[in-house]
Formats: C-alpha cells, structure tokens, sequence
C-alpha cells in the first residue's frame, strides 16, 4: 500500500468505538451550547450565528480532544489498552496536539 504496511480487512474498524465515544458527545455538546447561544439571542445575526457555531464547537472539540488522541493512537496500532495509554501520558498528554 501507499504507507508500506500490509492491509489487513480485520483493521478497518479499528478505533470506531473511539470515533463513537468522540462524535457522539461531541456533537450532542455542540447542538446544546448552540441552542443555548439562539436561546440567548447571541446568534440573532449572520455574524453572531457565525461566532457562535464556532465557539461552540471550540468547546465541543476540547472536550472530547482525549478520544480523539486516544482514536488515533488505537489506529496507529500502539500496544496496550485504551486505559493502560491514558495511564501512560496522564491527563495532559491526552491533550497533546490540541494546539500548533
């Protein structure tokens, strides 16, 4: 393949429950902070729903950052458990790449 790795069918879903953990409460975060923002009037304009789609998903995407770093570990095939690698880096190192 392009990466030299042999493909593998069994690997396809690996890290979909991660993606499922990620997305789900992600998502959920953003609609309800969103409706919030329509609620409170701050996405009334053009620009505020501009500012406020993004803010809240700013908010949804650092909460769930974790998942994410630990999807992509469990698709880069590093060993041990999803529990055993957050051990391993502790609660910062989840948000590690979160910022350039």
């Amino acid at each position: 393949g392009q990466t030299g790795q042999a493909w593998r069918f069994s690997e396809i879903y690996r890290g979909a429950g991660l993606q499922w953990a990620r997305t789900g409460p992600m998502m959920t975060l953003y609609f309800c902070l969103f409706d919030a923002c329509k609620r409170n009037g701050y996405a009334a304009t053009p620009v505020g729903q501009f500012f406020s789609s993004g803010g809240c998903a700013l908010l949804g995407f650092w909460v769930v950052w974790p998942f994410e770093n630990l999807k992509n570990q469990a698709q880069a095939g590093l060993e041990g458990s999803v529990m055993e690698r957050a051990r391993a880096t502790g609660f910062l190192g989840l948000y590690r790449g979160i910022v350039p």
